[in-house]
């Protein structure tokens, strides 16, 4: 995971409180003052209008999970986001201040998978699209009309799956609508799957601030579905004929998927011939 930077340093007049959130709090009923009585569920510091600033602690939150339990196993949970309010991972539960956290060392993994039955990595990551099994929440995080004080730093969203109807066919990790500028820093995405922007959609005017992420969170080789996807939506299928036989031409994964997941494919270098040079057959 990339290395978490702050977007922004604590700023009590910006930030109306500040709460902390650990998968392993044993706290009956936390109130996220400190870390002994730390949120067990990031969902119920999200429905606290006083929770300004979030500290989570390492471990895998899922959307569905809050002591009322309201979204239980729905798809249609997500960690809706808010304006003024940052959401910062990577602690351990004993840190003092933000700068003591690392969440290349103590990942934060925000999951879709509800069911808990994906083919998931020791940390809860879901690594590939592929991976996916039965149950997952349509989109892992949800942004509408947000400002720049929206903050969503040192995590992984991994686990999404918007295959569904519109408008839930599109990213499946962090699903941006409606006009807002919310800031991203050190985020992964990884295994997550739509039919549009698998791992971010932006559905807006508007721009996202990203610094320091990993947009796919997998290699090339794992870019199977954004490959196919690109070529139906882009081209129709390359053909040739041989011998009166019609069959597809194998193609390489597209372009922006190399980009995006830091591999590239090393290319044919082409033979160069000047003008009027006579071409010999090698042969």
């Amino acid at each position: 995971m990339p290395d978490a930077q702050d977007a922004y340093p604590l700023d009590p007049g910006r930030y109306l409180g500040l709460c902390r959130i650990n998968a392993a709090a044993t706290a009956q009923s936390g109130d996220g003052a400190d870390w002994p009585s730390a949120y067990s569920y990031l969902q119920d510091a999200l429905g606290n209008a006083k929770c300004g600033e979030i500290w989570v602690a390492a471990g895998v939150y899922y959307p569905d999970r809050s002591t009322a339990g309201g979204d239980m196993d729905s798809p249609m949970a997500s960690f809706r986001l808010t304006t003024d309010r940052a959401l910062y991972g990577g602690f351990t539960g004993t840190e003092d201040t933000r700068t003591q956290r690392n969440a290349r060392i103590y990942p934060t993994i925000l999951s879709g998978d509800l069911a808990q039955d994906d083919l998931a990595d020791n940390q809860g990551v879901t690594v590939d699209a592929t991976d996916i099994q039965g149950l997952n929440a349509y989109h892992v995080v949800s942004t509408a009309g947000v400002a720049q004080t929206t903050i969503l730093d040192g995590f992984t969203i991994t686990a999404g799956q918007a295959l569904a109807a519109a408008p839930d066919d599109c990213s499946g990790g962090l699903c941006k609508r409606a006009n807002g500028t919310p800031v991203l820093t050190a985020v992964t995405f990884a295994g997550n799957a739509a039919l549009t922007g698998g791992a971010l959609y932006n559905a807006a005017a508007k721009s996202v601030t990203r610094t320091n992420n990993n947009p796919l969170g997998q290699p090339c080789e794992r870019l199977r579905r954004c490959a196919r996807e690109w070529r139906q939506r882009r081209t129709h299928p390359e053909v040739r004929h041989t011998g009166g036989q019609r069959r597809r031409r194998p193609r390489q994964c597209h372009p922006q998927c190399r980009r995006g997941s830091g591999q590239t494919r090393a290319q044919p270098a082409r033979p160069q011939h000047r003008r009027g040079a006579l071409r010999r057959n090698p042969h």
